[in-house]
Order: structure tokens, then C-alpha cells, then sequence
């Protein structure tokens, strides 16, 4: 996956809970994503649902962007623990 840093395309607004497994048309709710992230995580929704919460968390505490490959290795290394 590329870096933040990296990115030279338009980002894709996708909503992390889908409207359509009872999601809301929130601000919260939504996330921007390159292109080839946001396809990635269209092919298995729900597993990104909690990395993209846990990132949305991070970068409102830190201000530092990162990408959902590096938050969702974070995520589940924190979930074994």
C-alpha cells in the first residue's frame, strides 16, 4: 500500500459502517481513502470496520495519518494481547 506521503489521486470518501449494515450518512461515520485502499476494503467491509474506527481515533488524537494496512497490524497485534 502507499504511503500517505505517496498519494498523487483524487481520495474516495467511504463510510466505515455501510449504510446498508446500519451505518449513518454521518461524518463520524465516514473516512477518505485512496482508490486502492477503498477497493481493497470493499472486498471484506466488515473486517476494516474496527481498524478504520481505531484510525479515525489515532489521527484525532495525534494528527498523524497512516495508512489502513499499518492501523489494521496495530489493531489486531493490541486485540491478542
Amino acid at each position: 500500500m502507499k504511503q500517505v506521503s505517496e498519494l498523487k489521486e483524487q481520495l474516495q470518501v467511504h463510510h466505515i459502517r455501510p449504510i446498508e449494515m446500519g451505518g449513518r450518512d454521518r461524518f463520524k461515520n465516514m473516512i477518505s481513502l485512496c482508490h486502492i485502499c477503498h477497493r481493497i476494503v470493499h472486498k471484506n467491509v466488515e473486517r476494516y470496520i474496527d481498524p478504520m474506527r481505531k484510525y479515525v481515533e489515532l489521527l484525532n488524537q495525534t494528527g498523524q495519518h497512516h495508512t489502513i494496512d499499518s492501523i489494521e497490524r496495530g489493531y489486531y497485534i493490541d486485540q491478542r494481547r
